[in-house]
């Protein structure tokens, strides 16, 4: 009896966290809601590699250099890999970075960063290795900013596209990529606009042909649009 016991209680102990028992004390409100998300896409997307273990409020943001300070040394970033890789956790090392690389990534930061944003603490376990590390985050508490080196790299898979019409003109937007808790990351949009003769299309031009990179890249699409009709 004092076997099964023992048994049962290691199994216990094995079973991994609900996402409630690992989002630990944030308030009620959207930043807990979008955390809960963020433990959830990122253990199915990369589970079998790596795991997020714990997400902690860390109270809020007094001085946002300082916090930017803390998310470079503790900046963890996702490789995905090719091929036969798997994806692994890296630890940033900015002075690896160029001057101006650095110069942007910290710009970048500072400027999704204000006072009384949450300071989020994540930790993430390497499932090879064992080995644990912990990365500060920043949101706003309406959750429509954010800031850190972990929450402004890692993505879940996107591929949907969605599409609008107008008189002769038809747009269409493809998220490629979403932000862990569900959010669109990079993202193409293009619309052409259509010119007819009757029933019949002789001539369609580009209205809008756009991106969104995400937090840290940069897009640029030629021809600009408009520049010519399409046949």
């Amino acid at each position: 009896m004092l076997t099964r016991i023992i048994l049962t209680s290691s199994l216990f102990l094995a079973l991994p966290l609900s996402p409630q028992e690992t989002v630990q004390r944030f308030p009620d409100g959207i930043v807990r809601e979008n955390m809960i998300k963020v433990q959830n896409n990122f253990n199915r997307e990369f589970g079998d590699y790596a795991r997020i273990v714990k997400i902690a409020y860390a109270g809020t943001v007094g001085d946002p250099a300082r916090t930017v300070d803390a998310m470079l040394k503790t900046g963890l970033v996702v490789e995905t890999g090719s091929g036969e890789g798997r994806p692994s956790i890296v630890q940033l090392d900015p002075g690896k970075l160029s001057r101006d690389e650095q110069f942007y990534l910290r710009d970048s930061l500072l400027r999704n960063v204000a006072p009384e944003d949450a300071v989020i603490e994540i930790t993430v376990k390497d499932q090879k290795s064992g080995a644990t590390f912990a990365s500060v985050n920043s949101m706003a508490m309406d959750g429509n900013r954010f800031s850190g080196v972990f929450l402004g790299t890692t993505r879940a898979r996107g591929g949907f596209t969605t599409g609008m019409r107008r008189p002769n003109t038809v747009c269409k937007e493809i998220v490629i990529s979403t932000y862990l808790w569900g959010s669109p990351a990079e993202t193409v949009e293009g619309c052409v606009r259509a010119r007819c003769e009757g029933e019949r299309c002789v001539d369609c031009v580009v209205m809008k042909s756009d991106g969104f990179p995400g937090f840290f890249g940069d897009v640029k699409i030629v021809p600009i649009y408009g520049d010519g009709m399409l046949r």
